[in-house]
């Protein structure tokens, strides 16, 4: 009985972790800059947005947020980074646009899994595949990278020293957290107990405390259609964990912790139907003893964040398309333009680049014969990796 505990529980960790990781399409919450500042992102909707005063305050950054990207955040106020097949981008106005920092970095055969920093400025790590084995690349400050194994799978979260991160592995029916501070040239290997990682409660996401050593951890359990969480804290690297608080009636939920000591985030959004949805935030300050609680009542479609686009008025015609879909943009300067479309699972479907086209008005035809019916998402890309994101429906 045991073994197939495990066994559904070791499937069970390799879904979420495909679901959470893999394949970059789930919103989650981001540490901001500050002790009091941090980032919730919507893939479903493309929103970002930039939260301060520990919940008092909230605006939308960007209404076109990649619903398959990940970000890392910094000290650095306003700067932020977002990782995606294509390479990475990097904000410096809080999320409002992204430039493209380094394209194609990694070659067809190796896929991005997974993006963990934002301790050292400039440097963070990223976890990708290559055929059947796994790596890391660490980023470095010059733009260039270093490869680094072994590995064991991706880092959970990084630390507050180059060369510092945590990851976790499954060893027989246990888990085990490893940390390094070299690399990965060695690591400490730290045995998580069974009566926080069992037949029910699994691990959902680490995240760093303000201070060395310091982690939250988030377990969940699920039940089909109802989750359960639970929260811990440790203060010795991992070794040893405190059952903490975590509010009631929890829904679509994401962690973090903050940058303030014992200070830890929780965004849980509740769909109420077009033309908004709620948003309630809570804060700890105790280490998720206690929280406060602020809600919110966003809109569910809104405008363009930005007044002036690189890349503007994207329409399609007709939508739903059927055996074709003319689309339409305006660029404000002559170049290249590269579209992908995206399914609505977040999968790469398809992608092309144009000729050189004149600045203004453009207009071309897509053929949807490749396409099964459903919802299409589009990212239209110039040459300088200025973006703009836009749906359409294909029937049959």
């Amino acid at each position: 009985m045991k073994s197939i505990i495990y066994l559904l529980g070791t499937a069970l960790i390799l879904l979420i972790l495909t679901s959470r990781v893999f394949c970059q399409t789930l919103s989650d919450v981001y540490r901001g800059h500050s002790t009091n500042d941090f980032y919730y992102v919507n893939t479903s909707l493309f929103h970002l947005y930039y939260i301060t005063d520990d919940g008092k305050d909230i605006e939308l950054k960007n209404s076109q947020a990649f619903w398959h990207n990940q970000y890392v955040t910094e000290r650095t106020p306003g700067k932020l980074y977002s990782l995606y097949d294509e390479g990475i981008t990097e904000s410096s106005d809080y999320g409002k646009t992204f430039n493209m920092l380094t394209p194609a970095w990694a070659n067809a055969d190796t896929g991005i899994l997974n993006i963990s920093g934002g301790e050292i400025p400039g440097l963070f790590y990223i976890a990708a595949r290559c055929y059947s084995t796994q790596s890391l690349i660490y980023y470095k400050t010059d733009d260039s990278f270093e490869h680094i194994e072994p590995v064991n799978y991706f880092p959970l979260e990084v630390g507050h020293v180059p060369g510092e991160f945590y990851s976790g592995y499954l060893g027989g029916p246990d888990y085990y957290l490893t940390h390094t501070i070299n690399n990965g040239i060695s690591y400490d290997t730290m045995y998580i107990a069974d009566t926080i990682f069992n037949g029910n409660f699994l691990l959902y996401k680490l995240s760093r405390g303000a201070v060395s050593g310091e982690l939250f951890m988030v377990t969940f359990q699920s039940y089909y259609v109802n989750w359960q969480y639970r929260l811990y804290h440790s203060i010795d690297y991992g070794a040893t964990w405190t059952r903490k608080n975590t509010p009631d009636n929890l829904n679509d939920v994401k962690f973090t912790a903050g940058r303030d000591s014992c200070k830890f985030y929780i965004v849980d959004r509740w769909w109420n139907g077009e033309p908004d949805y709620t948003l309630n935030i809570y804060v700890s300050t105790d280490c998720g003893e206690t929280y406060t609680k602020y809600t919110y009542m966003l809109p569910t479609y809104v405008g363009i964040a930005e007044s002036k686009k690189a890349i503007s008025n994207l329409a399609f015609s007709p939508n739903p398309a059927k055996d074709f879909v003319s689309i339409g943009y305006k660029q404000d300067k002559p170049g290249k333009i590269t579209l992908r479309f995206y399914s609505n699972d977040g999968k790469l479907v398809d992608n092309f680049t144009t000729e050189t086209q004149n600045q203004g008005e453009q207009s071309l035809n897509y053929q949807c014969g490749k396409l099964k019916p459903g919802i299409y998402s589009i990212v239209i890309q110039n040459a300088s990796g200025e973006t703009q994101t836009g749906k359409f429906v294909v029937t049959k």
